[in-house]
């Protein structure tokens, strides 16, 4: 058996007020493409996401900011990169990480997405077998 890395593009339903992922359930995932390497995998998964979060209104995604911001690491990196995070409301926490998202370093990068609970690809693990 070999194992690939599937990356996935995560569904959402509409419910005539916000985006959400499906209850009871993982979510529906769309199979978009497979890679031997995890590595590989997981860069690319975070480029999609990156792509995604940049051309979306994460605000609806969402009823409030902390539906889909993690305040505590997002005014961390904010204040690192010398941005006013002055305000809990939706619409001001996705300003900061839009603003974010064009000026974070590499190695901050991967914070800065975890910061954002909305996901649109995930890379899942799968077995190949004969």
């Amino acid at each position: 058996m070999s194992k690939l890395y599937l990356i996935g593009k995560v569904g959402y339903e509409y419910n005539d007020e916000i985006y959400h992922r499906p209850y009871n359930t993982k979510g529906l995932v769309e199979p978009d493409i497979l890679y031997k390497d995890e590595d590989k995998a997981e860069r690319i998964c975070m480029e999609r996401n990156i792509d995604e979060l940049k051309r979306e209104d994460l605000h609806g995604y969402g009823y409030e900011a902390d539906d889909v911001f993690l305040y505590s690491p997002l005014s961390r990196l904010a204040k690192k990169y010398n941005i006013d995070l002055v305000d809990d409301e939706m619409e001001h926490q996705e300003q900061v990480f839009k603003k974010l998202l064009r000026v974070v370093d590499e190695e901050d990068l991967p914070v800065l997405i975890d910061t954002c609970k909305i996901k649109f690809y995930e890379v899942y693990e799968v077995e190949l077998v004969a």
